[in-house]
């Protein structure tokens, strides 16, 4: 050989040498970090107060000081000394079983020097996400290779991406899900199903509720969604075949009879959804929302004798409740039986003193009982002080736009103009 091809050959050689070892030193250095980062989070986890020792592990991590590199120092000697926060912070168990899988990864990452930059990339993503930097963390996961994407940074993704890009969310929601359909994980499948419920995609995310109930038909929780997807869609019948066979599962979440009554209504099956919100009501009799759900749903109907019952029904099953007092109390005003309306309102205001319609419809009560002309002067005064107060608390506790207020005013106006001549004095 001469010595020009010999000279050629050895600055090949240096050229490759030094090429490894600066490739080499690379992915040192990120698995140098990452094996830092992980002694420093087991020093740091004996700080974090609750959970597992494992949660420890996985919220020190999360909230530690990221490691500073330096060529010569050992991982010992890197790791981080200081969490961010303070060590009873709460986190969202989503976030946790995300850093849980991501915990895993670190593992490998450190036995794997190649998978540790990727490590690295998803812990700074996850960082700003636990700590409620969306925006930032949308940046650190979208930076991710699409190769390198696990189901948890693609559920992220998805999550971000729904608030602003909808094609981009699906795509994401799409890739978590191919991740996770084989591995029969039924709560993994569940994650996703519930992202793209939420996302608004409801026939997908039929697809995937069904996907779980192979393996998980068992599910009572599963037909609930499933269930309202497709409600949402507009297949009734579907969804109250959902509803149905979740109650068999499970006949004390509430939920299902709730949603049924609904489906039911929307099927025009009147008898069926009234049974169904008196079931629930039954098991949440202090929903004061649904009770005039159904009561609204049966004067639709043509019920309107059965909405006195429901009334009823409500009382029996909360007799703590102001509002039904209050409402029972409108019937009976309705039908000009003064006193026992005026018993139900103050009723209504012994349990909720801040019942602002109860204290109005006391003073309606009141001036349409009227002051009987045959009492003394110190009763006539104790009813026309009763009136008074009732429409000044009204006043008090009613809305700035609540209807009646200027009734109100202008009724305590003329009680103070003319409380001589209504007491004939």
């Amino acid at each position: 050989m001469s010595k020009g091809k010999a000279m050629v050959a050895m600055l090949l050689t240096v050229f490759i040498s030094l090429s490894a070892s600066l490739a080499a030193a690379a992915t040192t250095q990120d698995g140098k970090i990452l094996e830092a980062e992980i002694i420093g989070a087991k020093s740091l986890a004996s700080r974090v107060i609750s959970g597992t020792q494992e949660e420890k592990l996985v919220l020190a991590w999360l909230w530690a000081e990221p490691v500073v590199y330096s060529a010569s120092a050992k991982p010992s000697n890197m790791a981080p000394k200081n969490l961010l926060v303070p060590a009873n912070s709460e986190v969202e168990s989503e976030v946790l079983n995300e850093g849980k899988a991501l915990w895993k990864m670190a593992e490998e990452g450190i036995k794997n020097e190649s998978l540790a930059p990727y490590v690295l990339m998803h812990r700074a993503a996850w960082r700003e996400y636990g700590k409620g930097n969306q925006d930032e963390a949308l940046v650190l996961y979208g930076r991710i290779p699409e190769d390198r994407q696990t189901y948890w940074s693609a559920i992220r993704l998805g999550e971000l991406w729904s608030k602003k890009d909808a094609e981009k969310a699906a795509k994401y929601y799409q890739l978590a899900y191919e991740q996770v359909k084989d591995k029969k994980d039924p709560q993994l499948l569940m994650t996703v199903a519930n992202s793209v419920y939420l996302s608004g995609d409801y026939s997908q995310a039929i697809e995937m509720y069904s996907q779980i109930l192979k393996s998980d038909s068992k599910n009572d929780m599963v037909y609930l969604y499933r269930g309202n997807g497709y409600f949402l869609i507009g297949d009734l019948s579907k969804a109250i075949a959902d509803y149905t066979q979740g109650i068999s599962l499970n006949p004390n979440r509430t939920d299902f009879y709730v949603n049924r009554a609904r489906a039911h209504s929307e099927s025009k099956s009147v008898s069926l959804a009234v049974t169904d919100y008196q079931k629930y009501l039954e098991l949440v009799p202090s929903d004061s929302d649904i009770w005039y759900e159904l009561m609204d749903y049966q004067k639709e109907n043509g019920q309107k004798d059965a909405v006195r019952g429901t009334v009823e029904r409500w009382l029996a099953l909360d007799p703590q409740s102001s509002l039904a007092y209050a409402l029972r109390g409108s019937h009976l005003f309705s039908e000009k039986k003064y006193e026992p309306a005026l018993n139900d309102f103050k009723k209504a205001t012994d349990l909720d003193p801040e019942l602002a319609s109860a204290w109005y419809n006391q003073a309606l009560c009141y001036e349409n009982i009227g002051i009987p002309k045959d009492w003394d002067l110190d009763k006539k005064w104790k009813r026309l002080n009763l009136i008074e107060t009732c429409y000044k608390n009204f006043l008090k506790f009613s809305g700035p736009n609540q209807a009646g207020r200027e009734r109100a005013k202008r009724r305590l106006d003329e009680i103070t103009k003319y409380s001589g001549q209504v007491l004939n004095i």
